[in-house]
């Protein structure tokens, strides 16, 4: 998947071009949620900060032009459950948000 690519390569371009526009993304351990625009400015940071991830086989549910993605996420030591919420746009599939 792209988005374990951009981690892992640290590419901020490559996670940003996978985002809606009016994306809205869930950080840290507070679970905040910010815009598109505010992440992009923190995602050269995050990702300095942060090791590689592997994501696990994910689960899907699609309807129309929607659809629901669960997916385990390891980083080091710990395995989270993400769900990203993503929107078929011009043919390709963008994250609308994310959560965990």
């Amino acid at each position: 998947m792209n988005f374990q690519v951009g981690v892992n390569t640290k590419d901020p371009k490559k996670i940003s071009d996978l985002l809606h526009e009016n994306a809205s993304i869930m950080i840290g351990r507070d679970r905040k949620i910010v815009s598109k625009a505010e992440y992009i400015k923190i995602l050269p940071q995050r990702l300095a900060e942060n090791p590689p991830v592997t994501l696990g086989k994910p689960k899907m549910a699609i309807s129309e032009n929607n659809a629901e993605v669960k997916i385990y996420m390891s980083r080091e030591n710990s395995r989270v459950l993400v769900t990203f919420h993503m929107q078929l746009d011009k043919n390709t599939w963008h994250i609308k948000s994310w959560k965990y």
